[in-house]
């Protein structure tokens, strides 16, 4: 698997629990950039009971005619056997065949250049949403943007987008899902921070079910108790957060 991002990571987990053995390849420094770090990291401790591989900063990667996959690890060039390979380095929004420019839309690595209204920055008449203006590629931003833009645009300007409280899950298994600040984000805005966990070793039910791999992490504010995020890995971890995001946006 080349590439942990969303995509990488939840077709390496269903293909590792499907009993292939799975090595992931990441150019960069960290698996799931985004994700909190703690859970990050005790989503890839569940990967790596199911024996998958995590490597990261991976440099040129090759694949070679003997079903190899050469890398550049920590300056050594390595091969990795492989029956199949797939690519999930990201992609890039689909406007190239669009003519766009000649609408007079300026476009930012291929995605529309848009305001906090999902407006156009430079044809006001047009708007746009989802992957095609290169923010986060997930389908709940998709699915919360694009009646945005349609509203605004049949109405006017009514709504600006915020993804500050909107869940996101990484199918996974078990899943991770989180809304709000990791703890890092929240220490480099100068917030003092506070974290609460709670294992879902805990859970009774979750012993019942003997689904207790996971974590919930909440991350809030010292003195006010305001919440700032709320990370679940474990069972029906993208239904969760959906609660903890719903009593955010109340103010909690």
């Amino acid at each position: 698997m080349i590439g942990a991002g969303v995509i990488g990571i939840e077709l390496g987990f269903c293909a590792a629990m499907a009993g292939s053995r799975v090595a992931i390849l990441q150019r960069g420094p960290q698996i799931l950039p985004g994700a909190d770090g703690e859970m990050r990291d005790a989503l890839l401790e569940i990967g790596r009971k199911a024996g998958m591989e995590f490597h990261t900063g991976a440099g040129p990667v090759r694949i070679a005619g003997d079903r190899t996959v050469e890398a550049v690890l920590e300056g050594r060039a390595e091969g990795f056997p492989a029956d199949e390979v797939l690519i999930a380095t990201g992609r890039p929004p689909n406007t190239s065949r669009l003519d766009l420019q000649k609408a007079g839309v300026e476009l930012d690595r291929g995605g529309i250049k848009v305001n906090e209204f999902l407006q156009s920055t430079s044809a006001p008449q047009i708007y746009a949403a989802g992957d095609v203006i290169g923010q986060p590629q997930h389908t709940p931003v998709a699915w919360y943007e694009g009646p945005i833009a349609a509203r605004n645009a049949l109405k006017g300007n009514e709504q600006k987008v915020d993804l500050h409280l909107l869940p996101t899950a990484v199918f996974t298994i078990p899943a991770l899902g989180q809304v709000g600040m990791t703890e890092s984000e929240a220490r480099s805005n100068g917030l003092e921070v506070a974290i609460s966990r709670s294992p879902f070793s805990n859970n009774p039910a979750a012993g019942v079910r003997e689904q207790t791999e996971g974590l919930v992490k909440v991350v809030y504010e010292k003195g006010t108790g305001r919440l700032l995020g709320v990370h679940v890995l474990g069972p029906h971890a993208e239904d969760l957060v959906q609660i903890a995001a719903a009593g955010m946006r109340g103010g909690l």
